[in-house]
């Protein structure tokens, strides 16, 4: 009986599915592709740059957002018209100094000088030129003097709206 009776191979095992990771690792993993993918668009130097804020804590989340960034942060400023920079700064006053900054490395200066001269007449210009350090108004100096050739209107009139800074800066070099 044992002769004629004839063993069959076991059948194969089902296909073994990818073991998926549990929700929790998941998320994370999606989490840090997604965090990795937006660093790798502001690296590019095509990204596209915000439109202007319309509010205060739009543009301190925009600004906090691109603070390594130098070049995109002067060409996001050059973006503003006067009028909206100014209802922007008047109370934004913690970051003015880092703006003040970065629009005296802006690469067009009668546009800086534009944007300064309207944040100049803010309401509250005086604690704001009482914030900005020395180094910061040697950065308007040099600005002035960039505009100097050119614009020297322009330049004059931001030396005398910046003049209570101005004389705090630093030697020239």
């Amino acid at each position: 009986y044992a002769d004629s009776f004839q063993y069959d191979a076991p059948p194969p095992p089902p296909p073994q599915e990818p073991v998926k990771p549990p929700p929790k690792a998941r998320l994370a993993e999606e989490r840090a592709a997604r965090a990795k993918a937006i660093v790798d668009a502001r690296r590019t130097q095509d990204a596209a740059l915000p439109p202007p804020a319309k509010s205060t804590f739009e543009f301190e989340r925009v600004w906090r957002d691109m603070r390594t960034e130098e070049k995109r942060r002067a060409a996001y400023l050059g973006s503003f018209s006067p009028s909206q920079f100014k209802k922007i700064t008047t109370p934004a006053l913690d970051c003015f100094g880092e703006v003040a900054a970065s629009l005296a490395a802006l690469d067009d200066k009668p546009k800086a000088a534009q944007l300064l001269l309207a944040a100049s007449r803010a309401k509250a210009f005086d604690i704001i030129q009482a914030l900005l350090t020395a180094d910061q108004a040697t950065d308007l100096d040099r600005l002035a003097d960039a505009l100097q050739p050119d614009r020297p209107e322009l330049a004059d009139k931001l030396r005398s709206a910046y003049a209570a800074i101005l004389s705090r800066r630093q030697p020239r070099s």
